[in-house]
């Protein structure tokens, strides 16, 4: 819920009220990802000998004061919005002193972005907390519940992984339409609405529950013993399906000395289908946690859409396909007892439908039309090259106006800077609706009615008839892949010696967050900030982006997710190909009756061939 559901929901709130660009995000989402893989490997080398459900409750405090720290800043910094400036500079004036953005006495707001690193040691704290829940949990899980029925608790713990996402944005979403400082009436005080471009929501309030209820959750898990009631007869009933036949024995000292550390990495190297798996999982979780970051904002740019609104959707989307794609594929996987083999075929099935499914993002919807960077500020019909944009004109070049912005959409259908940048010279409030009038950038269309305003606070409507296209489909990848969460955590567990199953998934936590999940966000920050068309630069150097160019934002995701997803998918079939099933029992030639021998192989009739031993 925190981190796959609040963080993300509140990217674009964070990055308009601390100033950072999307690179930073980006790295604040990674730093998670960055704290979790420095511990990963002793966790679990170490923790599958140890007190797993201890170390659980104890990561559970930790991550409570993660999410305490990352609402910190909220508390630290001053009011967002400064009333005197917002009406001193809103409005054209030839006759007053030119503005200084940088004076102290006019804006609080420098040096907000050194909140920055804050929001880094929360996740920090974040990732320490969360390090052992996907990976002694998992095993903890295994040893609690006999082999056969371990599919259907694996997709239940996913499907409540998923659900915490959901809510996070849902709830995300419910708190982005308070505005940031709960004291203050931003309608009122400032004429703004959750839909304006620059609201910002009370993002911080769902760090203070999820802190809360982690700190709770920590006391019950220390209370757990290490073993659960059943362990000795599930532990002896269990098979391994490890690659090769691998017999379930425990080396001498492996996971009680560090000397046997990079023996115990070289075993799991040369497990050729556990590393496929792995490096399609790097791939997979790679393109999950961008998108996941950064998906808010995608629908936001392209439907023109509020970030709580945006938070919302994307909650309700997520919702059935937890419920229907993991909880099934676990299913799935019990009713049909599908061993390594039939878990790699049922991904690569799942993962090519999801791969289709991606045409979602050849959809996108037409930027609104902006004065001085998508449209000529003197003949609104000109269409402007990146290299021509300037939000300065003949029309406001001597209204001394402010780089802060604040847009406004004139009655020609055209957005604007700010009202000052429309040329606008008298500022009217009706109820809690802010309307500029004289604006003399702004030409008004023939049929224009004089008693309406020549300007607004308000953006201009695009028409987009794209967006029910797009989400079904995105529904549909997301289910999908889902459906292949359970059966590819199976094949990473079940591939590997029983002895090795914590280690094995600390190494592919390790590889996939190293090479995945922290990378992934960082580089799609990067690609997002590179379609920027609008850039707000503060006092201190750090900038904000209010502006996407949203052909290419949609257009560029496409191609590099489908490049990862089909990559993935040679991978997994990779592994399915080389993966070699455990030999059965050693038989005694002499006593098969109706047996013929060939090439090493026995076979017997009506029945089905065994491997020599």
């Amino acid at each position: 819920m925190a981190i796959s559901g609040l963080v993300y929901a509140s990217i674009t709130s964070i990055e308009r009220r601390f100033n950072l660009t999307s690179i930073k995000t980006g790295t604040i989402s990674s730093a998670y990802d960055i704290a979790v893989l420095s511990v990963i490997l002793f966790v679990t080398y170490f923790g599958d000998r140890s007190h797993k459900p201890r170390l659980l409750g104890i990561g559970a405090a930790l991550f409570a004061a993660g999410s305490f720290m990352y609402a910190l800043p909220h508390f630290l910094s001053g009011p967002y919005q400064d009333k005197d400036e917002i009406e001193q500079f809103s409005t054209c004036d030839a006759n007053r002193t030119a503005f200084d953005e940088c004076n102290e006495d006019i804006t609080d707001e420098e040096g907000v972005s050194r909140f920055y690193w804050m929001f880094i040691f929360a996740q920090v704290l974040h990732g320490l907390g969360a390090s052992p829940v996907y990976t002694l949990g998992y095993t903890f899980m295994d040893d609690s519940v006999m082999p056969e029925d371990a599919p259907f608790y694996y997709g239940i713990f996913n499907c409540m992984a998923i659900l915490g996402p959901s809510f996070g944005y849902i709830f995300g979403g419910l708190f982005l339409t308070l505005y940031t400082d709960l004291s203050v009436d931003a309608e009122k005080e400032f004429g703004i609405t959750p839909e304006s471009p620059t609201w910002v929501g009370a993002w911080w309030i769902g760090f203070l529950i999820t802190g809360a209820i982690s700190l709770s959750i920590s006391i019950p898990f220390l209370c757990f013993p290490k073993y659960l009631k059943g362990h000795e007869k599930i532990a002896a009933e269990r098979k391994s399906q490890s690659h090769g036949g691998v017999e379930f024995k425990t080396r001498a000292g492996f996971g009680n000395s560090f000397k046997d550390f990079p023996k115990a990495v070289a075993t799991l190297c040369r497990n050729g289908p556990y590393m496929c798996i792995t490096v399609a999982a790097i791939l997979e979780f790679g393109i999950l946690s961008s998108l996941s970051t950064f998906i808010p904002k995608f629908l936001e740019s392209q439907f023109s859409i509020s970030s709580s609104q945006a938070a919302i959707i994307i909650g309700f989307i997520v919702i059935p396909c937890a419920l229907v794609g993991s909880i099934l594929g676990g299913w799935i996987m019990k009713t049909l007892k599908l061993d390594v083999g039939g878990a790699l075929k049922f991904v690569l099935i799942c993962l090519s439908i999801s791969t289709v499914m991606f045409l979602a993002f050849v959809v996108y919807c037409p930027n609104a039309q902006f004065a001085g960077v998508t449209v000529d500020y003197n003949d609104k019909t000109i269409q402007l090259p990146e290299s021509s944009q300037n939000i300065t004109s003949n029309c406001n070049v001597d209204c001394k106006c402010s780089g802060s912005y604040d847009p406004v959409c004139g009655a020609d259908n055209i957005m604007y800077y700010s009202a000052c940048h429309a040329g606008c010279k008298i500022r009217n409030k009706q109820d809690k609706l802010i309307t500029y009038e004289d604006c003399s950038c702004v030409t008004p269309p023939d049929d224009w009615d004089a008693t309406t305003p020549i300007a607004s606070n308000e953006a201009c409507p695009v028409s987009c008839d794209n967006q029910a296209a797009f989400f079904v489909l995105i529904t549909l990848m997301v289910m999908s892949a889902l459906f292949a969460l359970v059966p590819g955590m199976t094949g990473v567990i079940r591939c590997v010696p029983l002895n090795e199953r914590s280690f094995a998934l600390g190494i592919s936590s390790l590889l996939v967050r190293l090479l995945g999940n922290v990378p992934g966000p960082i580089l799609y920050g990067a690609i997002i900030d590179s379609q920027c068309l609008l850039w707000e630069t503060q006092c201190d150097g750090s900038k904000t982006c209010w502006l996407y160019d949203n052909k290419r934002f949609s257009h560029l995701t496409l191609a590099i997710m489908i490049t990862l997803k089909l990559i993935s998918l040679c991978f997994f079939s990779l592994a399915l190909f080389i993966y070699k099933p455990p030999g059965k029992t050693s038989f005694d030639l002499d006593r098969l009756e109706d047996a013929s021998y060939d090439n090493g192989m026995v076979t017997v009739q009506s029945i089905k061939k065994y491997e020599v031993n």
